[in-house]
């Protein structure tokens, strides 16, 4: 197994480095592409759920995922008034359910990585004589063996294959980290709470601090400058250990998002150039599934191509084979859990908090 060129990645985000990674550990060659500058520890929170720390275990990152993060023993979902319509006991699963700032995430997903090239954005892609060329912002053409899109829903990548379109999930969702004021949620525990047409969640993500996130039906593009307000108006006839959190993080720090996904695809590859993690299967946040499916991919990609090579073409097959069926499912299942979870309809909520206490948690929200 040796290759004459290298495996040429496009995004240093969870899937692109954990798929660096795994390569890495196969003493594969790969050159990784990022535009940032600089990899700083930003963002909102992330779980890393029990089927991504599984698929994490070869390459020893369990241990130091845990350490910056916070193990989360139990999720439950209540509605807006503080009843319990589910939860779910994650201590039962082999592998660990973490908590953690998504950028702590990007930091250990970076360690030991040499062949990181930074500032240069990946705007597209060609082929001569069947080997890929990634081109970038620096008027860069990179040969490699495989071309690995890693770079998000906005892929670039993607664009050129699909020029598909993003679709609006009908409402937008606003993050927030704020320092654990106090008696407001039980360290190893994640809620989230639905109300007629709301949604709050919140988790640990380290020893002191607590992610949050509200969803809100609206349409796209309506950015709020000052959040906290109506927030709190929103949010004001729920348990006061909601606006406790809001209160207690700085409004520079509460990040809005309208909430997008794609339409599943069948095929993500062109010739030896291919999708990878939100590139592939952008979904909705409902089942915090989104890094996790992206490690899987990387992980799955990975030992395809040390299976494989330099039969790029088997590897791709491969790949797809094990990976588009199920990411696909996700993609399909988180959206219709968020329309599910945004329903104003007071009927409507009645009969699907019913339907959600009589189902078994596994059959909500699979792994």
């Amino acid at each position: 197994m040796s290759l004459k060129s290298p495996i040429v990645i496009s995004g240093a985000g969870i899937g692109g480095l954990t798929l660096a990674q795994a390569l890495k550990s196969y003493n594969l060659p790969f050159a990784l592409y990022e535009q940032t500058p600089e990899l700083l520890p930003i963002g909102a929170g992330i779980t890393i759920q029990s089927n991504a720390t599984k698929i994490l275990e070869p390459l020893n990152l369990i241990d130091p995922i845990v350490k910056a993060g916070t193990l989360i023993h139990e999720l439950h979902l209540h509605t807006h008034t503080g009843k319990l319509l589910n939860k779910a006991s994650l201590e039962k699963r082999s592998h660990p359910t973490v908590g953690i700032h998504r950028g702590k995430l990007q930091q250990i997903l970076s360690t030991g990585l040499e062949s990181l090239n930074l500032g240069n954005q990946v705007t597209g892609f060609s082929e001569i004589n069947g080997q890929p060329l990634l081109h970038t912002n620096h008027n860069k053409n990179i040969p490699g063996c495989l071309g690995v899109a890693a770079d998000g829903i906005h892929s670039a990548i993607r664009k050129q294959m699909t020029n598909d379109t993003l679709r609006y999930s009908g409402y937008t969702s606003w993050r927030g980290i704020c320092k654990d004021p106090g008696n407001v949620l039980e360290r190893h525990l994640a809620i989230e709470s639905w109300g007629p047409g709301i949604r709050l969640g919140r988790l640990y993500i380290d020893h002191d601090h607590i992610y949050w996130y509200a969803t809100h039906n609206q349409p796209s593009g309506e950015t709020l400058l000052e959040p906290k307000a109506f927030l709190n108006d929103l949010f004001q006839e729920w348990d006061p250990k909601v606006i406790a959190l809001i209160e207690a993080t700085e409004e520079s720090q509460i990040i809005q998002a309208d909430i997008f996904d794609r339409k599943p695809i069948q095929c993500w590859h062109s010739g030896n150039v291919l999708l990878l993690g939100d590139a592939a299967h952008p979904m909705t946040p409902n089942m915090g599934q989104g890094g996790c499916q992206a490690i899987e991919d990387a992980m799955v990609l990975a030992q395809a191509i040390k299976d494989h090579a330099p039969n790029m073409n088997l590897a791709i097959q491969t790949y797809e084979h094990e990976r588009v069926k199920r990411a696909n499912w996700f993609v399909t299942r988180s959206f219709r859990i968020g329309q599910m979870g945004q329903l104003e309809n007071k009927l409507l909520r009645w009969m699907r908090d019913l339907s959600t206490q009589l189902t078994p948690f596994e059959f909500i929200m699979p792994e």
